[in-house]
């Protein structure tokens, strides 16, 4: 019995040990969500879970707040944009800025001024979604499409992966496995992810010593 106690109580520590380290060495983030597309409260609810399970199975712990656009906001208010480098806003919007490639669902915008700023169109969102049901759900496409490019503004480029949650263009095989939750952030790219958020963090790493503007678009693949 006291044995069984022992292994019991060791069993416990070392658990409680495991959580405090992950706790300790899990790079984190905060997204300010805004929604101008009003689309549908549930639908941005499931998309957010989406983006957590991903980022929290890649080892990232996420933080998200509902926002709306107003002139000015309070000190302490999470909401009003700080320098903090490792906090991200992403617009669901359906307005399509000029330029944006056809095919393309969200964009990133690297400026310095914006604070980290990047945006997915739901119509377009929807469209994919109808063109892939019953494969994969709208929410699906969007939190991926939100994971997508948090991933550009973190790491401050434009490049792409050949496979996973960051190439180009989605294909039909990446809509079968986001559905099934199944997409991923390719290893190499989460492993800078990690390291950048990490020294984001200590304030090593801040989004001020990028220059201008870069257009991120994620599109997907026309061909079935």
């Amino acid at each position: 019995m006291r044995c069984e106690r022992w292994r019991r109580v060791r069993l416990v520590s070392a658990f409680l040990a495991a959580v405090c380290v992950m706790g300790a060495q899990e790079p984190a983030l905060l997204v300010r969500v805004y929604n101008p597309a009003r689309a549908p409260a549930w639908v941005l609810r499931a998309a957010i879970e989406e983006a957590t399970v991903l980022f929290q199975r890649s080892g990232v712990d996420v933080r998200w707040v509902h926002c709306e656009p107003v002139p000015e906001r309070a000190v302490g208010d999470p909401c009003r944009e700080s320098a903090d480098p490792r906090a991200f806003s992403i617009g669901v919007t359906r307005e399509v800025p000029a330029g944006v490639a056809r095919g393309a669902l969200a964009f990133s915008l690297l400026n310095a001024a914006n604070r980290n700023h990047g945006a997915v169109f739901y119509g377009r969102v929807s469209d994919v979604a109808r063109r892939y049901d019953p494969v994969v759900s709208c929410h699906q496409v969007l939190g991926h499409a939100m994971v997508h490019e948090i991933v550009h503004l973190a790491l401050g480029g434009s490049d792409h992966d050949d496979s996973g949650l960051m190439r180009g263009e989605w294909r039909p095989a990446d809509f079968r496995a986001m559905g099934q939750r199944g997409l991923r952030i390719a290893e190499p790219r989460l492993r800078l992810l990690k390291s950048e958020l990490v020294a984001r963090g200590g304030g090593a790493a801040a989004i001020g010593d990028i220059v201008g503007r870069a257009w991120l678009p994620m599109t997907i693949s026309r061909s079935r």
